[in-house]
């Protein structure tokens, strides 16, 4: 009844369904509650149709997702830029911080005079709030940036207002994940000729450290990994052969310009 409002069983549309879920995952109702839900009802439905005689002809339930209408507003859309784009892509190429570590990060966090990046603390893909707790225990970390960043990052910080966050909206406030994957990244992208993922950002940034000849321990710590058996895991085949996979690594650096 909470969730349904109390609507009879004959009277629910796909729609109706669709409309109560994304108001729960509004309200910050974790995404594998709302799994339970619709699988939970889905089977009651399925019971209703399958009933001698049928209560319902049909299952309402039985095309709900639980995906979340993307909630760009013009505001954002504005933000994101061709140019803007371009600085969050290249931030990530160039420092290897996940998704949520960059949109946490915040202009007390970069050392200009020592070329660092201060990773501090991340937003949470299902809260969307800041964390000064990382994913792993080592994902507190510094990473150094080359003079290029560092002058994107200082042109950067001349135009914006004085806002907390590097990459922070027009009005201060901190992007959201979503939008930053599907109107930045692939705004980006589509200038680029090109299609990465965020994680495929990251190992660009790896292949780079193995290509500039850091060991193992140096990459792990850079990172931010919980151990070395997740670097080795993850990029092992590229310390032993430098050239392994390195077609990838070549397409994102030509198609980002780096």
């Amino acid at each position: 009844d909470g969730l349904l409002g109390g609507t009879p069983m004959t009277e629910l549309t796909q729609n109706g369904i669709q409309k109560q879920l994304v108001k729960q995952l509004k309200k910050r109702v974790g995404r594998t509650t709302v799994k339970h839900i619709i699988m939970t009802l889905k089977q009651a439905l399925d019971c209703a149709v399958h009933d001698d005689p049928p209560k319902i002809a049909s299952n309402p339930a039985a095309g709900v997702t639980i995906e979340m209408p993307l909630n760009t507003t013009k505001l954002e859309k504005k933000r994101f830029t061709a140019d803007l784009a371009e600085k969050l892509v290249a931030a990530a190429i160039m420092t290897g911080l996940r998704q949520g570590e960059q949109r946490a990060l915040r202009w007390t966090d970069i050392d200009f005079k020592r070329g660092v990046v201060q990773v501090r603390r991340k937003i949470e893909k299902e809260s969307k709030r800041e964390r000064e707790r990382g994913k792993t225990k080592k994902a507190w970390r510094d990473v150094p940036i080359n003079a290029e960043l560092l002058a994107e990052l200082k042109a950067h910080k001349l135009q914006q207002s004085n806002h907390e966050h590097v990459f922070a909206n027009a009005d201060g406030s901190v992007g959201d994940g979503d939008n930053w994957r599907v109107v930045g990244l692939k705004k980006a992208c589509r200038k680029a000729g090109v299609e990465v993922t965020w994680q495929e950002l990251r190992h660009y940034f790896a292949s780079g450290l193995v290509k500039a000849g850091f060991g193992k321990f140096d990459i792990c710590r850079f990172m931010g990994h919980e151990s070395i058996k997740t670097t080795e895991q993850h990029y092992l085949h590229w310390i032993d052969d430098p050239e392994a996979d390195a077609a990838a690594a070549v397409k994102i650096g030509q198609a980002f310009n780096f």
